[in-house]
């Protein structure tokens, strides 16, 4: 992931993936950097937003958690992932 971001800086999906692998490290600032930039960079691509919303829940911020799961559910209604909702969060 690395190496394709260090190739090209513009794909989000890569950003997405290097935002995923720094929240399994358990490096989280590092994570939220990556995840920002591939929402910057595609914001209606589902990886990116679906992790940084991941790392927002994992981070327990319940309500900015039930904010960004609302309006994800408004944007992609079908996408089962966003109504798992974790800790009490109702969409």
């Amino acid at each position: 992931m690395r190496r394709a971001v260090k190739e090209d800086p513009e794909i989000a999906l890569a950003h997405a993936m290097l935002g995923a692998v720094h929240f399994y490290q358990g490096r989280l600032d590092l994570a939220a950097q990556e995840l920002q930039q591939s929402v910057r960079l595609a914001p209606s691509d589902l990886g990116g937003r679906m992790w940084l919303l991941v790392l927002g829940r994992f981070l327990g911020d319940d309500e900015e958690g039930a904010r960004a799961t609302r309006k994800f559910i408004e944007s992609e209604p079908l996408f089962w992932p966003a109504r798992y909702p974790p800790r009490g969060i109702t969409p």
